[in-house]
């Protein structure tokens, strides 16, 4: 079950009850964001996989298509900064899978 809400500053919060009766909350600077970082962290914990690491990952890689789609009906050509995103995201998702990044690596 999420929530999302606006605080007084301006930002979004958005809170996710797990499974296991736990919360977690997240606060980004737009209610799309905040939206997106509870939905893959429900998806996260549905298939057993909540590191932060691993929901960091899911929100690049959605970027990182978005990006994509963007330059291609523009008819532009991908950056080279996109490919060196894209090499670290999937070193992210190894070591995420791996279990080799603990919660309080991923600097969130």
């Amino acid at each position: 079950m999420t929530s999302v809400r606006q605080r007084g500053n301006g930002r979004w919060q958005a809170t996710v009850r797990l499974p296991d009766g736990t919360r977690r909350s997240r606060t980004e600077t737009t209610r799309s964001r905040a939206q997106r970082w509870a939905h893959y962290t429900e998806a996260a914990a549905e298939e057993g996989r909540m590191s932060p690491a691993w929901v960091a990952a899911l929100c690049i890689r959605e970027d990182l298509h978005r990006d994509r789609r963007e330059h291609e009906e523009l008819g532009q050509e991908l950056g080279e900064w996109v490919e060196i995103r894209r090499d670290d995201l999937e070193t992210l998702l190894r070591a995420a899978e791996a279990g080799q990044i603990r919660a309080n690596e991923t600097g969130r």
